[in-house]
C-alpha cells in the first residue's frame, strides 16, 4: 500500500468520551450507522459511517461486521485505557512516526506536517489527525471521559447559613445606623445657631443723637448675653 493512500483514523475528542461514556454503559451486539447517529446527534447515517465507523474498523473496536471486539470492552476500563490507547498507536501507525514522537507530549504541528506529506488531505484534516495521535499518545483519561464528576451545588445548609448572615448583616446595619443618627441628632442640637436679619429704616430728619440712641438699645437688647 502506498503512503499515499494509506488512511490514518480521525476521531474528535469529544466523540471519542461520548463513545467511551457510553460503553461503559452498555455495549450493543452491533454498532451500526443508525446507533453512532443517534449517540452522537449526526445529520446523517452515512456521516456516521465515514467519520466514526471506518475509524473504529481501522483501530480495531469493531470487525467488519460492526461486532464489538475485546479492545473495545477493554477500551470501558480504567486500568486498561492507557494499554489500549498504546496498542491502537503500534498497529494503526508507522514506526517512522512513532519513532519521531516517543513522548506522551508531542508537538502536534509537527506530527500535522508529517500527516500532510505522507497523505493527500489538506491542512484541517490533517490537523485532526494530529489531534486524535496527541490524544492517543498522551494515554489519559480526560475530564468528560467519566461520568463520575458530581456537580457543584449548594447544598441547603449552606444557602440557609448564607441566608442567616444576610440577615444578621442588615440587623446589624440598622443597628449602627441608629447609633450613629442618634448621637448626631444630639450633637446638631447643641450646636444649633440662630441667623436673623433687621432691617432698619432711619427717617432722614434723625438727628445724630436719635441714631446714637436707636443703636444704643440695638446693643441693648439684641447682644444682651
Amino acid at each position: 500500500m502506498s503512503e499515499e493512500k494509506f488512511s490514518y483514523p480521525c476521531i474528535s475528542e469529544k466523540a471519542w468520551w461520548t463513545l467511551r461514556n457510553q460503553f461503559k454503559k452498555t455495549i450493543p451486539a452491533e454498532i451500526t450507522d443508525v446507533f453512532i447517529q443517534t449517540l452522537l446527534g449526526m445529520q446523517s447515517k452515512s456521516s456516521a459511517r465515514n467519520n466514526i465507523l471506518v475509524p473504529l474498523r481501522q483501530i480495531n473496536f469493531i470487525d467488519g461486521e460492526g461486532k464489538p471486539t475485546d479492545l473495545l470492552y477493554d477500551f470501558r476500563l480504567d486500568d486498561k485505557y492507557n494499554g489500549v490507547c498504546s496498542k491502537i498507536l503500534k498497529d494503526v501507525y508507522p514506526s517512522e512516526l512513532l519513532d519521531l514522537f516517543p513522548d506522551q507530549e508531542v508537538d502536534k504541528i509537527k506530527v500535522a506536517n508529517y500527516f500532510m506529506s505522507k497523505t493527500k488531505a489538506g491542512s484541517a484534516q490533517t490537523r485532526k489527525l494530529a489531534a486524535f495521535f496527541t490524544l492517543l499518545k498522551s494515554g489519559k483519561i480526560g475530564e468528560t471521559g467519566t461520568q463520575n464528576k458530581k456537580s457543584k451545588k449548594a447544598s441547603p445548609k449552606k444557602q440557609e447559613s448564607n441566608g442567616s448572615i444576610t440577615q444578621h448583616n442588615q440587623a446589624t446595619s440598622q443597628e449602627n445606623a441608629g447609633e450613629l443618627t442618634s448621637p448626631t441628632i444630639e450633637k446638631n442640637k447643641k450646636n444649633m445657631s440662630i441667623h436673623i436679619d433687621l432691617q432698619i429704616h432711619i427717617s432722614p430728619d434723625a438727628d445724630a443723637e436719635q441714631i446714637d440712641h436707636i443703636f444704643e438699645s440695638m446693643s441693648k437688647y439684641l447682644y444682651k448675653d
